[in-house]
Parts: C-alpha cells; structure tokens; sequence
C-alpha cells in the first residue's frame, strides 16, 4: 500500500518483538525503535484488519526511557531492538513481557507463581563469544549483518553485543579477506571465541564444495595472519547433502565455577564445545544460568535427572557429582561428541548422553522407569511436540530453560492438562539490547 501519514500517537508498552505499541482509533499500531512516553506522528507501511505498522515520521515527545544507542549501526541493523532504551528498563519490559504472555497464552495470572526480580547480564555490551557474519562480495569481501526485516546486507567494522577479542578477529579477518587474489566462495562466516584464552575457530558456509588445493592455501595464509585462530569448518552442499569439514582445532574450552548455600565448595565444571555444537553466547550469564537450574534442582544422590535437548551438557554436568544418574539426549553428533567429553574430563561416569531425536526417540526411557528431575531447553519453537513423552515418565520436577515466552505459555497449557504447574520463573537476560527473552519455569506436579 501506499504509505500515509496518520495522527499522533502514543506508544503505551513494549511487544515481545521489540515494537513498541500505540492505538490508532482502537487499532493496534506497532512502531519499531519507539519507547512508552514516546508521542510520535507516524508514516503508516502496512495497514491490516487486526493492526496497523508504521515508522516514526516525526518526534512529538520523547521518552523518559530513552538513551542514546552505543552503536553506530543501531536502527539499520537487524541484530538489536533496544538500544535506544535504558537497561533498567529492558529488564524492566521483558519481566512485563514475559509475566502478560503467561497470562495471555497460558492463562496464567501473576499471583499463581514466583516471580523473582530479573537476574541481568554481567554485561550489557560486549557479552558475545559467537557472531554469524554474513559475507558480501562486490569489489571487495565485506562482513556484515542483515538489515531489519531484510536480505539485504550492511557491512560493519564491529558489533558492540560482541567481546573485544571476538571484534579484533572479525577486524583482522575482514582485511585479511582483501590481502589475496584468489576468492573464497561463502555466504556466511560464524567466529567463536573463548575471550579468556584468546583463541578462535571459525566456520564459513558455502554454497559449493572447495577444491582442496584452495582450502590449503587459504588455511596456509589464515594461520600466519591471524594466529589466535586454531581451528576452521566448512559447511558445504554436496549432491544436496550437507557436509562439514574441519581443520585444526575447532573445539575451545571454557570453566564455569559458582557459589550455591546447597554446597560449602563452588560447583566448578570445564567444558569443551566444538564451532559447531551449541552453547550460550553469553558465558558470564551462562554461569548465572547454571546457578539458578542447580538451585532449584535440588541434587540429591539417589536422584535420576533427564536432560532433554541437551547440547554439550552445559545444564546436567554441573549436578552430575551430587546425582545418582544423568540422561541426556540431543540430535546433534557434534554436541552428543562434547557432551561425553566433557563427563570424561570432569570424572563423571554416571552420564549417559544419547544421540536421537527427542521430539522422536523419547519411547525408548518408558522402560526405564520415572525420571525424578526432567530438565528441557528446546529450541524456540518449543517442546509441544514431545510434552506426552515428558509427562510419561513422571517426573517430580520439570526445569523448562526457554528462549521464547510465547511457546513456553503454550507448552505450560499442554502440561496443565497433565496437572502440572508453574511454580515460579526466573528471567535471565542472555540477550541485552534485544528482545529475546531467556527464563528458567519450575513446573511441578498440582498438590
């Protein structure tokens, strides 16, 4: 449609898609990059039954929750939501979020859980250890980020989310890109680092399988330039297949140590996880996160704890010690790989980490009896699909780890049918100046 100039409006709260949110004569209207207290005139893009979008036009009055973002990039980028907003009121605006999508979904009123205040990052800026960089030929290779709702590319020289180490080797690789005559053919590059160390591994995606003689030269030159990169992936299409390759060390470690009232010594566990398995991009939060599912766990010696999607064991490990049994199943290799690794170096012969599906290969546990402690970080799109599995196996206490709110009230609907509860939730912010929402739900069994 045609755009239009509308009224004044005034934006009233956050969405969970970082919008903020007004009313045109009783129409919803979402406006990107606005905060409440903000009195705007609009440029109306997309008129539909339910709601309207728009973009500012002009500023009218601004919010008293406003600040000036810390990133040159920040409103053309796709990457962050809210750096125009104080931290204190992110935190502030996700609790709001996450509490009323419990409600609204799940029909969940605040006064039926805890609510602890939000635990925030130890960082607001500089939190990543991984960045995905999207490669851009024109005359040069450029890295860059999407634009918002877009394909299209912006070329950056940092990321503020990300480590300073993570945003030398993205710098070092961008020139080091240009310094040769021969051309790399990818689409996307992920850098992960272990900003402690100062090591590296990265993983480029491409389109086409390499000639390996390119793949020498390239790992040849990349080694004498930037030398705190030790490993590197190629993830290519072959005949439709997709196939890795990898190259030196592609593997970093990282130690996590924290303090609990359950224990007179600190929980310490070491951790290797491999470019290509999963693992939280924000490591002093991880710890946080740990702290929390460790506590509310309870770990006991005769317990039997069940980690569904469970990655490189990053949620069980830490309890493994002080539990008679660990489970975890995850569908990637990678992660399966690191997980059994890391129960080895840690000394734990009491975990067993499977490789299957757990939306498919869940069938196989009802022959081994309840589980007591049944903790689930699925992806976003939630564990509806295996919450019938779950609730067969009886367990005494469920940790739900989510990254969306609005799939976690749909998946606390489905466990109510099985008289489950929400007991009490915890907001982590894994995800500062955006609107991603990470929290822990303890769900147990009604009476």
């Amino acid at each position: 449609m045609k755009p239009e100039t509308s009224g004044t409006v005034e934006i009233e709260s956050l969405a969970y898609r970082g919008e903020g949110i007004g009313h045109i004569q009783n129409k919803v209207v979402f406006v990107p990059l606005t905060a409440p207290g903000d009195r705007v005139d609009l440029t109306i893009s997309e008129s539909r039954k339910n709601y309207l979008r728009g973009s500012v036009h002009e500023f009218k009055q601004r919010s008293k929750h406003r600040v000036v973002p810390l990133c040159d990039y920040f409103g053309e980028c796709g990457g962050c939501h809210w750096q125009h907003l104080s931290y204190e009121y992110e935190l502030e605006a996700k609790q709001k979020i996450l509490q009323d999508t419990l409600a609204r979904i799940g029909k969940i009123g605040p006064d039926a859980y805890e609510c602890p205040l939000p635990i925030p990052s130890p960082k607001p800026y500089g939190y990543r250890c991984r960045l995905r960089l999207q490669g851009l030929m024109q005359r040069t290779n450029e890295l860059g980020f999407y634009k918002a709702h877009s394909k299209d590319i912006i070329p950056i020289d940092r990321c503020e989310l990300a480590c300073e180490f993570v945003n030398e080797t993205a710098k070092r690789l961008h020139t080091f890109l240009n310094a040769h005559d021969y051309v790399l053919p990818f689409t996307e590059v992920q850098i992960f680092a272990s900003p402690g160390q100062e090591e590296a591994a990265l993983s480029f995606s491409c389109p086409q399988r390499l000639d390996q003689d390119l793949i020498n030269d390239f790992l040849k030159a990349l080694k004498s330039y930037i030398p705190k990169v030790y490993g590197v992936a190629f993830e290519t299409v072959v005949d439709g297949e997709a196939r890795i390759e990898r190259f030196g060390k592609c593997a970093l470690d990282f130690e996590y140590s924290f303090s609990t009232p359950r224990k007179e010594e600190p929980v310490s566990v070491r951790f290797r996880t491999q470019i290509n398995s999963f693992s939280q991009v924000n490591p002093e939060q991880n710890r946080n996160l740990l702290r929390t599912v460790y506590d509310w766990a309870a770990p006991s010696e005769n317990m039997i704890v069940l980690d569904l999607f469970c990655g490189t064991g990053n949620l069980s490990l830490p309890m493994a010690r002080d539990v008679k049994k660990v489970i975890g199943i995850e569908n990637s290799a990678f992660a399966i790989e690191d997980a059994r690794y890391n129960a080895e170096r840690n000394g734990f012969n009491n975990c067993d980490f499977r490789l299957a599906s757990v939306y498919g290969g869940m069938n196989q546990l009802r022959d081994e009896g309840p589980v007591d402690l049944l903790i689930v970080d699925p992806p976003r799109k939630g564990a509806k699909e295996c919450i019938g599995d779950m609730v067969a196996l009886r367990p005494s206490k469920i940790l739900y780890v989510s990254c969306d709110p609005t799939t976690l009230a749909r998946d606390l609907v489905l466990l109510s049918y099985s008289r489950y509860t929400l007991n009490r939730v915890q907001l982590l912010d894994m995800f500062p100046q955006t609107y991603h929402v990470e929290c822990v739900a303890e769900i147990i069994p009604e009476g």
